[in-house]
């Protein structure tokens, strides 16, 4: 970045600042590719009178200049999170006893991450968050019904049928098929359809119950 051309601009609050041609020439230069604090310490010029002039000009940060800032926001944070202890957590490494206390007197305090967030972000972010775990309790039901090893360690309220498990029951009893009463989830016979002599057995409709996580069974 070449220097800043004299003279040195009048930055006074309540004044407005004047650049001469050379100096606008610099900004148009330099503002799309360098960060605002080298410009404003190049300058000599506001972090204001700097997007004032790009807004006026319609000069952008170009995708160098994004990239600067990210980087510079993303050492920050590292640094932060290198003081708070962070990375020695996912270390496998205590965090300091002064870090864990600070941390459980903000979340006292009622801080949160979200919250951080303006309103919409915040919708968006809980949005998300609802969405992401209504679908791991769908896997974890859908495991449960197959039988399948289950995931998770959450704790799932009675699954109702689907609509095709409830038209299988419905037809099972109206061919005289036998089903048990206690449907409560974890019950060993909530997916269980008995059969005996005097039922009206239908082989197609048996298969397709069976796709469905049901099982067949003769009573006894």
């Amino acid at each position: 970045m070449t220097p800043f051309p004299a003279p040195r601009p009048d930055t006074q609050p309540g004044r407005k600042t004047i650049l001469t041609e050379e100096q606008q020439d610099w900004l148009r230069r330099w503002f799309p590719e360098v960060e605002c604090r080298r410009l404003m310490k190049a300058s000599g010029l506001t972090y204001y009178a700097i997007h004032h002039f790009a807004q006026t000009e319609g000069l952008t940060k170009s995708e160098k200049g994004l990239h600067t800032i990210m980087k510079r926001v993303a050492r920050k944070a590292n640094k932060t999170k290198e003081d708070n202890g962070y990375f020695e957590s996912i270390r496998g490494r205590r965090p300091h006893e002064n870090t864990i206390e600070a941390t459980r007197q903000r979340w006292q305090q009622g801080f949160h991450p979200y919250r951080q967030l303006s309103k919409s972000k915040y919708k968006k972010c809980m949005e998300r968050k609802s969405e992401s775990q209504k679908e791991t309790i769908r896997r974890e039901r859908r495991r449960d019904i197959y039988g399948l090893e289950r995931k998770t360690a959450l704790h799932l309220p009675m699954s109702p049928y689907t609509k095709s498990q409830l038209a299988h029951r419905h037809y099972a009893m109206k061919h005289g098929y036998l089903l048990s009463t206690d449907i409560t989830e974890g019950h060993g016979e909530r997916y269980i359809i008995y059969y005996d002599d005097d039922t009206d057995r239908r082989t197609v409709f048996e298969r397709n119950a069976e796709k469905n996580g049901f099982t067949f069974k003769q009573d006894e």
